[in-house]
């Protein structure tokens, strides 16, 4: 009986220690490193742990906490599951903006979420999610754009 106490006991801690909840005060950090001029790695941490660590082809070096005109930007996002995500904004190439959504709790190699605008992409925050906007050229078939169209997505996608 001793015996499969012991294992009942190490179960359930197992059980417990797996299905933790991730709560709102469960802050995200990041650190930048900087790999190259257009490759930077940012590492996700919470109080506990390292979660993930992505390499983006940009150079994160100056990023800054949101700033109206901040080319570079990290921001964090509380999402109405309580889940905690990270935007980015930085430039790609000599005029685009790549925008890149990191959740490290479903996705801890690769961004969730990636849009390279030609020549802005920016987010904002509200109640039900990150708005992102960005742009691209026109398609072929439309007749009512003079080159470029703005486009508007909710995130996450449904």
């Amino acid at each position: 009986m001793k015996g499969c106490r012991k294992y009942l006991i190490g179960i359930m801690a197992l059980v417990l220690s797996v299905s933790q909840p991730v709560f709102a005060d469960n802050v995200l950090h990041w650190t930048v490193e900087l790999e190259s001029l257009y490759s930077s790695y940012l590492t996700v941490s919470n109080d506990d742990r390292e979660l993930a660590r992505y390499e983006l082809e940009c150079n994160l070096a100056e990023s800054k906490p949101e700033e109206d005109d901040a080319s570079m930007t990290i921001k964090q996002f509380l999402l109405p599951d309580e889940r905690r995500v990270i935007g980015v904004t930085c430039p790609f190439g000599a005029h685009s903006q790549m925008l890149v959504i990191i959740d490290p709790y479903t996705s801890p190699k690769e961004p969730t979420f990636k849009v390279v605008g030609s020549y802005f992409a920016y987010f904002d925050e509200t109640n039900d999610g990150v708005n992102i906007v960005y742009d691209r050229y026109c398609s072929e078939e439309r007749t009512d754009c003079d080159g470029f169209e703005q486009v508007r997505v909710k995130w996450p996608l449904q």
